[in-house]
């Protein structure tokens, strides 16, 4: 009897220490901060988003997703409920989300940044608490334009087959003859305008300053009758 009694008193011993050893661990660990609500409402598709999923304001993290449900304002919204920290610079005039991707695994977070002028606040839902705007990611706008983009590059395909064709290929080989042509018809035109130059100009100048001397007339020094008023004196060549 008495060792059962040592064995129930060491049990109950041991069972307290691990409940108060939980304790301190829970109080050590326990978050000290104090966390702001919000709300978001985005009529874009939420993939990778779940609850206890990070938020982060200009990439430092400042809280996370607490609840993930259907707006009952905006019919069709998804509404998401942030736990922000209070210390951080959040606003409902200043402050936008938007769903971000961290690397290539897929899984989303919500980024928390400033607009560039400040905005007007948003109504608050049905929990009356503040609501930020959310703008959609950029992998969202290419989600939804895929298709338009996809059109747009089978179109441009069609078109650049269409100017490679056969019928098109034959006018510009023509087109480049034609330019060989004309270059080889500049280039007779240039060498016979040297020829003529080299042969009939250049000589001709060469002898201009000899003709000149075969003109000119030596003049008589200027008499007082070439002086006269009204009549000018004769000019000769050098």
């Amino acid at each position: 009897m008495e060792n059962k009694s040592h064995a129930m008193a060491a049990g109950t011993f041991v069972l307290a220490l691990a409940v108060l050893l939980a304790g301190v661990a829970l109080w050590l660990t326990r978050d000290r901060h104090e966390y702001q609500l919000y709300e978001l409402s985005t009529s874009d598709t939420i993939s990778g988003l779940q609850n206890q999923a990070t938020v982060r304001y200009k990439g430092v993290a400042v809280g996370k997703v607490t609840d993930i449900t259907f707006d009952d304002v905006q019919k069709g919204n998804v509404l998401i409920r942030i736990a922000v920290d209070s210390k951080a610079p959040v606003s409902t005039t200043g402050t936008y989300a938007m769903l971000g991707y961290q690397g290539v695994t897929g899984i989303a977070h919500i980024q928390l940044d400033d607009v560039t002028e400040p905005m007007a606040e948003l109504p608050h839902g049905a929990s009356d608490l503040p609501r930020l705007p959310m703008k959609s990611s950029p992998l969202s706008v290419l989600a939804d334009q895929g298709m338009t983009i996809l059109s747009k590059v089978d179109e441009a395909t069609k078109r650049i087959n269409q100017l490679l064709g056969d019928e098109n290929q034959e006018r510009f080989s023509s087109l480049l003859g034609n330019l060989s042509d004309a270059a080889g018809n500049v280039s007779a035109v240039t060498r016979a305008m040297n020829t003529t130059l080299r042969e009939q100009v250049v000589p001709a100048v060469q002898e201009f300053p000899a003709w000149l001397r075969m003109r000119a007339k030596p003049c008589k020094p200027w008499s007082a009758q070439a002086m006269k008023p009204g009549r000018w004196p004769r000019m000769c060549a050098p």
